[in-house]
């Protein structure tokens, strides 16, 4: 991506082609196409920088050094970015070899009995997804770990008895990302909505979540199971949410992009191929 054009080629391309029939995909990639197809992930990649640093209740203009990490960190157009949103400079470390260089630095601070102490944060907030599509908050993004939170939860009919948890930041189920499905079982006997349960839910140091459920008026404890189907038809039947449209194919996404390019070079395999 520091180039300003690179030749790609790919032999025996397309799936299931006999050898016989191998045949080669030639492209010419220019940077400037490349970089208006990274720009969106380069733009979601700076936000999540700002996001960490409100997190943590720093201003932009308080960063002194940027460490890059990662090959990707090398791309100019990223590094561009970084600049004009931080005004610092780069730590002189290659972005490939950062975190071993970081691993190093955490090993000399230990053997100068100077331990680095490090913890997780919780990277999502966990939400309920409620009826028509709102949400409530569970655990919230930013919190150290392990962390744990309690919710009441009226039960006025059996199919309160089901959660669908996701994760995100928005405050409408179609914008957060499906997590669980948390069924409550084992209701004491006789025992008929209304009532009311009281959810425990924890966040190990390791992002794992667990769950305790208690029926406030006898204090019996109700078995939690999780389930990971939580589908689209799931979501949008228990929460009573019109059909959501099925995303149409293509975009902008560098994904749909390249399998065009193979498509077109796939129609055009019966004559000449084409350079493209």
């Amino acid at each position: 991506s520091d180039q300003e054009s690179t030749h790609i080629e790919i032999t025996h391309a397309g799936p299931d082609v006999p050898a016989e029939d191998a045949w080669k995909l030639s492209a010419e990639i220019r940077r400037s196409e490349a970089e208006d197809l990274f720009e969106p992930l380069v733009s979601r990649s700076i936000e999540i920088c700002k996001r960490a640093c409100e997190d943590a209740g720093w201003t932009l203009d308080s960063i002194d050094e940027i460490v890059p990490v990662g090959g990707q960190a090398r791309m100019p157009l990223l590094l561009n970015r970084l600049r004009e949103t931080f005004r610092a400079k780069m730590a002189g470390i290659d972005p490939q070899t950062a975190v071993p260089y970081g691993a190093a630095r955490i090993a000399q601070r230990i053997a100068e009995g100077r331990p680095l102490t490090l913890r997780e944060l919780v990277p999502q907030t966990v939400v309920v997804g409620e009826k028509y599509g709102s949400v409530t908050r569970l655990i919230q993004r930013g919190r150290p770990l392990p962390a744990s939170q309690e919710h009441r939860m009226e039960v006025t009919t059996t199919d309160d008895l089901e959660l669908l948890l996701f994760e995100g930041e928005a405050l409408h189920v179609t914008q957060v990302e499906p997590l669980i499905r948390l069924s409550l079982q084992d209701l004491p006997s006789g025992l008929e909505p209304p009532f009311t349960v009281r959810l425990s839910v924890a966040m190990s140091e390791e992002g794992l979540l667990a769950f305790e459920a208690t029926e406030e008026s006898t204090g019996a404890t109700l078995k939690t199971v999780m389930r990971g189907d939580l589908t689209p038809e799931v979501i949008n039947g228990s929460l009573h949410l019109p059909p959501q449209p099925t995303p149409a194919p293509g975009g902008d996404n560098v994904f749909a992009w390249l399998l065009k390019r193979l498509e077109d070079a796939e129609s055009a395999r019966s004559g000449d191929l084409p350079r493209i």
